[in-house]
C-alpha cells in the first residue's frame, strides 16, 4: 500500500570511503594467511594482480610497471590520501605490507568506479 508519501533512502557512508586505506600497511592481519604469503613470495605479481583487480587491466602488462606507480594509481583512484613520495617509499622499504595492503583495498572496494558520460 502506497501512502503518496515520498520515501527516504539513508546510505551510511563506509569506512572505506572516507580518503582512508580500509587496513593499515602494517596490518597484516585482515586478510587470510594465503595473502600474506602471496605477497611475501611473489611481491610484484601480487602489485600487478591487485592493479588487474582495481581497472580489470592484464596482469601481465602490470607486472611491467613498478610497483610505485600502480600503489600510486590505486590509491588515487580510490581517493585514498597520501603522497607521491609515500607512494615511492612504501613499495621500496616495505614491499610486501604495501602489496598486501593495496590487495586487500581492491578486494574490499572491487573495482574502481567507472566514469558517468554525460552528452
Amino acid at each position: 500500500m502506497t501512502t503518496g508519501q515520498p520515501q527516504v533512502v539513508v546510505v551510511q557512508q563506509s569506512h572505506v570511503n572516507n580518503g582512508q586505506w580500509a587496513a593499515s600497511l602494517c596490518d597484516c592481519q585482515v586478510d587470510e594467511c594465503g595473502a600474506c604469503l602471496y605477497a611475501w613470495c611473489c611481491t610484484h605479481q601480487l602489485y600487478a594482480h591487485a592493479r588487474s583487480q582495481f581497472d580489470g587491466g592484464d596482469t601481465n602488462f602490470y607486472l611491467m610497471a613498478p610497483p610505485c606507480f600502480n600503489y600510486s594509481v590505486v590509491r588515487n583512484g580510490y581517493g585514498v590520501a597520501g603522497s607521491c613520495m609515500g607512494d615511492l617509499c612504501k613499495p621500496i622499504w616495505c614491499p610486501c605490507c604495501a602489496a598486501q595492503q593495496m590487495y586487500h583495498e581492491t578486494k574490499v572496494r572491487g573495482p574502481r568506479p567507472k566514469a558517468m558520460h554525460i552528452n
